[in-house]
């Protein structure tokens, strides 16, 4: 399976990062951070098989680990869409999120030309942060 990384990054901006996604720059560095409710987009010049999007969020790994509840930043509720012939389409919509990597199966025979991450919750914070964005072709 080859893979095809995104990485959000060194743009520093949300707007700066959407611009280096659809010029097919490769986007690696710091995290993808905005404030809930906003959508993380990537898109391709042509559209793309995928057969699995991976997404690594942000659980706060630098503090000391101790029993606690969910760190504030982990992402808690999201959707995934896929635009697929014009039209975006929903690939996995979770509520109650606790895991750090976030595995989703894209339907066989699809072919994209930009996903989207929209953020509609967290554990307690007002950002929503995530720290890597991969589609993996078939």
């Amino acid at each position: 399976m080859r893979t095809t990384p995104f990485r959000f990054g060194k743009y520093g901006s949300l707007a700066a990062f959407l611009l280096a996604a659809v010029a097919q720059e490769p986007a690696i560095g710091a995290p993808f951070r905005a404030p809930v409710e906003r959508s993380a987009e990537v898109s391709w010049k042509e559209p793309v098989a995928l057969a699995e999007v991976q997404i690594v969020f942000d659980t706060h790994l630098s503090d000391l680990i101790v029993p606690k509840p969910m760190p504030e930043e982990l992402v808690r509720d999201y959707t995934v869409e896929a635009l697929h012939a014009g039209k975006w389409e929903i690939v996995a919509e979770e509520k109650d999120n606790f895991l750090r990597l976030r595995r989703h199966v894209v339907p066989t025979g699809s072919e994209v030309s930009a996903l989207r991450v929209t953020v509609t919750a967290t554990w307690g914070s007002s950002e929503a942060r995530i720290l890597e964005l991969r589609a993996l072709r078939p």
